[in-house]
């Protein structure tokens, strides 16, 4: 069914009478629908290259079509939404996540470093206490990690002062050091089984 879905949306595309950047009564449309289907990818791809798309668009749950490729890791879909200027990559969505902690978390690492040079808000956290710097340690996204300021855990500068936010602070500082750990731990494994 989806090949069948996938060459009628092509078609469709193709004719120039759709309306892409049309949304449901959900708010979502037919670049997020895509973009929720790993077998749409061609499709994702083709409406962005419409004019009509409307890549921006939220969805009445705060979900944009670059969150749903990020979770859904079509890693050139979103690529190629962040090079559109206007996929909206501070949006933050359901569960507190922006497109940079799901690309983080799924390890997206060339989407992860396109975001971070684009400017986006690296100090968020999700529901989890996690924030895109937390996911990329535990997923060793190393160049993702050296994209990062030095003063990434920054409380002041960015008002995290109530004493939710500072455990939040605190326990993703805590699973940053494990994962960190971790990182060292397999590396000085790796080490010592080349020596063997």
């Amino acid at each position: 069914m989806n090949k069948e879905l996938k060459e009628v949306a092509l078609a469709l595309i193709a004719s120039g009478n759709s309306n892409p950047g049309a949304a449901d009564i959900t708010g979502t449309t037919a670049l997020m629908y895509a973009c929720l289907n790993e077998e749409l990818e061609e499709v994702a791809l083709a409406l962005i290259n419409t004019d009509e798309s409307n890549p921006g668009q939220i969805s009445n749950y705060g979900m944009t079509a670059l969150m749903f490729a990020c979770e859904k890791n079509l890693e050139n879909v979103a690529l190629k939404l962040i090079e559109t200027g206007e996929s909206k990559p501070d949006t933050i969505g359901r569960d507190n996540t922006t497109a940079l902690i799901i690309a983080c978390q799924n390890g997206l690492e060339e989407v992860a470093l396109a975001l971070i040079a684009d400017g986006v808000d690296i100090y968020l956290f999700d529901n989890n206490g996690n924030s895109a710097f937390g996911y990329a340690t535990k997923n060793n996204l190393l160049k993702v990690l050296a994209a990062f300021p030095v003063n990434t855990i920054d409380i002041n500068e960015k008002g995290y002062d109530s004493i939710e936010n500072l455990n939040k602070q605190i326990t993703s500082l805590k699973n940053v050091i494990d994962s960190f750990s971790n990182v060292l731990t397999n590396f000085n494994n790796n080490i010592i089984n080349e020596k063997n």
